[in-house]
């Protein structure tokens, strides 16, 4: 066994050649798409995974490095070693005569024994062999069984001069021998295991070496075949090369600095690991030594880094770090921290959970089920409530997996797959697994259908009534037309996840909750149950499952405790010495896969049929994950309702009219009229606010005629309002710097006397007019051709449409005549100025009645009507994603009883008459 070197024995110290990144160093002779990049031996950097193909170096020695060119010239011996990983044949071809010839290269410069000049290591059926040829002789060395399939190992090889020279100036010592000889010796991990010191004849004339010299990494080729060949699948890393012997006491050169000892088992490691051995998850002891290892790195923490992925408060700490800048920007606010190694670290666990669960046993024995479910253990810990900030970045950033729901969900129908396979001795056994875990308690039946139809009432925990249990009728499993149903096992999985409900994604349907995901929570933990019916006739497992009109009749009842034991408030809380609980009514809810893209928390076909402030007993026709949903009384006027872009961008318009007519109206005082510097300020005031209601008149347009034409309602609101502000600072700016001598000269404050001041307003009014009145044309010709396809859309942004085209040319006509009303145009007419200030002086109030009043949007949104629209768009987009078959079913088929008949039907507490008992 090597001893670890007291000195520094890494590959770049000590190697005349090292390629520490093959992919980076080297060229695929067969493009970049045959080979990929793995996770190398611990402590060294990126590996390479060859598909197929080879990567090939050429002109990689120094010109002046003899040795390195030919073996041949090796006066002081040569040493190599490379870092691989191959797949082995089968061990039954040892025995069957089956075995492989053909020789698959890990490594080549050419040499062969044909008469091939150059080094080599490759594999010959279950035969790892070293090679070293100097054209007329040639060293061969093998060793059979050493090396093991898919592990990493460390080939190494010494050769010193050939020929009867080189053997007595470089002998070498044979272990448990006092001779010294020459030759060659192969080493796998440091370890001698074969040795040769008596070359062999060359088997063909002798060749030419490679010209320029080449080193070869999963294939094979000599000067008089430049063809490759014998290619290697497998991965390879750390290619050194010394051009000398290596003696005895160096042999730890091979490894590296590598040290068994300094391994650390990781997540993405047991992963691969994983991935490259399907016998692990199939096999029952292999899978629990897997289950012991998963834990050991569970309890290895991370590298410390700062926290990313969260909005919340740090304190004005600077915490930026480079794995935070490249951090989801899309977070809600108040996102819990966590470092992208700890949620590098979950998220790969939850891999390797659903890796573990892909594949069940079948069949499985009574004695190597409890081995399988102890897999409850890693997936208690990946529930635990300190894992929260993980999940949210992980449910956030990647939704597409479903986040903690899917994963016990994974779980959950690999442990009933695995009770199904489960073989009993006789269709009386009854199988019952209960065993508790970090976050997790399980119970496993699987037994025959007459069996579980001998109790009317099945508990779960096995005899357990209490909070955190279900209640589920056998009168489910019956079905009296099929006689053969009694024979069909069953097999029942109950978990009760105590910390799920913290974790699992917060995400709920909206169509009888009226409220926002942040309003809306669990409550206490989470009751799973489902079953599965097993029996060689596929047939017959699918007439005697329960069907929906069996689970509305004998629904799955539970009781789950309230981790917040108060009462829920229904009431407005504005009494006098009333307590505020913070929560204002609690559901039931069942965790629906079908739920959006994602799966979410659903309350279609659960009832709360017992409250108190300690517990809420549901009953639901559902089997799955069942929990409590808590809605927490929201802040009136807080809502956002209004905060969309047509709105938005009226209240930018409105504030641009009425400032510009409160400065105008003041303007009329004699007083600020006389003070000059008073008229300048309130000139420069007027100027900038008619600019931005003009310019957000002429943004609305546009948005209405994008609405209109191509259904996009949304988006440019940001662009829009920065235009519609930008465009009066660039016209003041521009008057300021222009005409300031002449500013505030008008007798009305009306920015200057010259027609040239007034102009630095009146023309980028003028161009926003007249695009005003093209869009205002655009928009009426096409309102009657919408390509918004939801129809209650299109009503409702009509109605927008409408009030913009009426005021849009309103404000067109008041400014027109307020352009020749302020400029002395020469021209033999009445004054224009009392017409420019009635327009002017209504411009508010008919703006107010047809963008405000007029749309039936803003009507609704203003008279506290916002979740009825919210009802009806969510309707009809969930309606329109329907096909025209499920719409019918959905017709014929309501969730819930409909009639005062179905009413009295859905009986939560009917359990069903007790089964006949059939041996």
């Amino acid at each position: 066994m090597a001893i670890k070197a007291t000195y520094d024995d890494k590959y770049p110290v000590t190697t005349n050649y090292y390629w520490a990144n093959i992919d980076v160093n080297m060229t695929s002779t067969q493009g970049d798409d045959t080979w990929t990049t793995g996770q190398g031996p611990a402590g060294f950097e990126n590996s390479l995974i060859l598909q197929q193909g080879c990567m090939s170096h050429q002109k990689w020695a120094n010109r002046r490095e003899a040795c390195a060119h030919n073996p041949n010239n090796c006066t002081n011996g040569f040493s190599f070693s490379i870092w691989a990983r191959i797949e082995m044949e089968a061990i039954e071809t040892l025995f069957n005569g089956t075995v492989s010839t053909h020789r698959r290269y890990i490594l080549s410069t050419g040499g062969d024994d044909q008469g091939s000049p150059g080094v080599a290591i490759y594999v010959e059926g279950h035969s790892l062999h070293a090679l070293v040829s100097t054209g007329a002789e040639y060293w061969d060395v093998s060793v059979v069984g050493q090396v093991i399939s898919q592990e990493w190992i460390n080939i190494g090889e010494k050769r010193f001069a050939f020929g009867v020279r080189w053997s007595k100036t470089e002998p070498f010592e044979v272990p448990g021998s006092t001779k010294t000889l020459p030759g060659l010796q192969l080493y796998v991990n440091s370890v001698p295991l074969a040795r040769v010191a008596v070359p062999a004849p060359a088997q063909a004339a002798v060749k030419a070496i490679l010209d320029p010299v080449e080193v070869m990494v999963g294939c094979h080729r000599t000067k008089d075949n430049l063809a490759y060949r014998d290619f290697c699948k497998g991965e390879f890393d750390e290619l050194a090369m010394w051009t000398r012997l290596l003696p005895a006491n160096e042999s730890i050169y091979f490894l590296g600095g590598y040290d068994e000892q300094d391994k650390e088992t990781t997540m993405n490691s047991l992963l691969d690991e994983f991935q490259r051995c399907p016998k692990c998850r199939t096999d029952a002891k292999m899978f629990r030594a897997a289950i012991d290892r998963v834990e050991k790195a569970i309890k290895t923490p991370p590298p410390t880094t700062a926290p990313v992925g969260s909005t919340a408060d740090s304190g004005g700490a600077e915490t930026a770090t480079a794995e935070e800048a490249a951090a989801p920007a899309d977070l809600p606010e108040g996102t819990p921290l966590a470092s992208p190694e700890e949620v590098s670290k979950v998220r790969t666990l939850v891999d390797l959970v659903k890796m573990m669960t892909s594949e069940a046993k079948d069949p499985v024995t009574t004695e190597e089920l409890p081995l399988f479910l102890s897999l409850k253990q890693v997936v208690g810990t990946a529930l635990d409530k300190e894992t929260l900030p993980q999940w949210r970045n992980i449910e956030y950033t990647y939704k597409e997996e479903g986040g903690a729901a899917s994963v016990v969900t994974g779980f959950e129908d690999w442990a009933l797959e695995l009770g199904s396979n489960t073989e009993l001795k006789s269709l009386k056994d009854n199988l019952v697994h209960h065993e508790k875990a970090n976050n997790i308690e399980m119970v496993l039946q699987r037994t025959a259908n007459f069996q579980i139809r001998q109790k009317p009432v099945l508990n779960y925990p096995i005899g357990k009534t209490g909070l955190n249990s279900v209640r589920l009728a056998s009168e489910l499993f019956h079905n009296p037309d099929i006689d053969a149903c009694k024979f069909v096992g069953v097999t029942v999985v109950y978990v009760f996840y105590p910390t799920l409900g913290h974790v699992s994604p917060q995400r709920y349907s909206k169509l009888d909750i009226n409220a926002a995901d942040t309003d809306l929570e669990l409550e206490g933990g989470v009751v799973s149950t489902k079953y599965a019916l097993s029996s060689d006739n596929p047939e017959l497992v699918a007439n005697c499952s329960p069907t929906a009109e069996q689970l509305r009749k004998y629904p799955l009842q539970t009781s789950i405790s309230h981790t917040n034991p108060v009462k829920a408030k229904r009431g407005i809380l504005f009494h006098e010495g009333e307590i505020d609980t913070g929560i204002l009514r609690r559901a039931c809810v069942w965790w629906n896969p079908d739920l959006s893209d994602y799966g979410g928390w659903d309350t279609d076909g659960c009832k709360a049929v017992e409250y108190s402030d300690f517990h809420t007993r549901c009953a639901c026709a559902h089997f799955g994950q069942m929990a409590i949903m808590v809605q927490k009384p929201s802040v009136s006027g807080a809502g956002r309702a209004l905060h969309e872009m047509f709105h938005l961008m009226r209240l930018n318009t409105a504030i641009g009219l009425l400032f510009g007519s409160v400065l105008m109206v003041l303007t009329d005082i004699p007083e600020i009229r006389a003070d000059r510097h008073t008229c300048t300020g309130f000139a420069g005031g007027i100027h900038f606010f008619y600019l931005l209601a003009a310019a957000m008149v002429t943004m609305e347009g546009i948005a209405d005629f994008i609405s209109v034409t191509s259904g996009a309602i949304g988006g440019k609101l940001k662009s829009y309002v920065a235009f519609s502000w930008g465009i009066p600072f660039l016209s003041l700016g521009y008057a300021m710097l222009m005409h300031l001598i002449d500013y505030g000269t008008d007798p009305r404050c009306m920015l200057g006397w010259p027609d040239q001041v007034k102009m630095t307003m009146f023309l980028p009014m003028i161009v926003l007019l007249v695009f005003t009145f093209v869009m205002t044309c655009l928009v009426s010709c096409n309102m009657q051709a919408s390509r918004l396809r939801k129809e209650n859309i299109v009503a409702e942004q009509l109605t927008v449409c409408k009030g913009y085209v009426f005021f849009s040319f309103y404000f067109f006509c008041t400014w027109i005549v307020g352009l020749i009303a302020y400029l002395r145009l020469g021209l033999s007419i009445p004054s224009f100025y009392p017409l420019f200030q009635i327009l002017n002086s209504t411009g508010g109030i008919i703006f107010f009645l047809f963008c405000g009043i007029g749309s039936e949007r803003f009507r609704l949104l203003i008279s506290g009507k916002s979740d009825l629209r919210k009802k009806m768009l969510l309707s009809y987009t969930v309606s329109e994603q329907l096909s025209e078959s499920q719409q019918n079913l959905v017709e014929k088929e309501p969730s819930r009883p409909a009639t005062p008949e179905d009413d009295e039907e859905f009986d939560p507490e009917a359990m069903g008459p007790r089964g006949p008992i059939v041996a």
